[in-house]
């Protein structure tokens, strides 16, 4: 439809307060949660540093390096919503590993 894939979504992202804080404001091309915005999402975000994580049906995203936990948890639930679908073909690696995924990871 045209719209961009974050358009209505929920989720979370490093903030402008992180980037400017990290320095990485300046090597990036763009300032992360300002685009999601301006894409359409719906960007809750927290404090500096503090654990944040959000789930919108499959789409799971973390704020930064302390949400890693709750992402994790909130991957683990969003998966088993549908505990008996059948695992999809290989879709990547993963330290060497083949990952895989259900087919309900793809359509977020």
């Amino acid at each position: 439809d045209g719209k961009p894939l974050v358009a209505g979504k929920t989720l979370t992202c490093f903030t402008q307060a992180e980037e400017d804080k990290t320095g990485a404001a300046g090597s990036m091309p763009f300032q992360l949660e300002a685009k999601l915005k301006e894409l359409g999402a719906n960007v809750r975000c927290e404090d500096v540093n503090v654990e944040n994580a959000v789930r919108d049906k499959f789409l799971v995203t973390g704020q930064n390096h302390n949400s890693t936990a709750r992402v994790a948890t909130l991957v683990l639930e969003a998966l088993s919503v549908h505990p008996t679908a059948p695992a999809a073909p290989i879709v990547g690696y993963a330290a060497g590993a083949v990952a895989e995924a259900t087919p309900h990871t793809v359509g977020i």
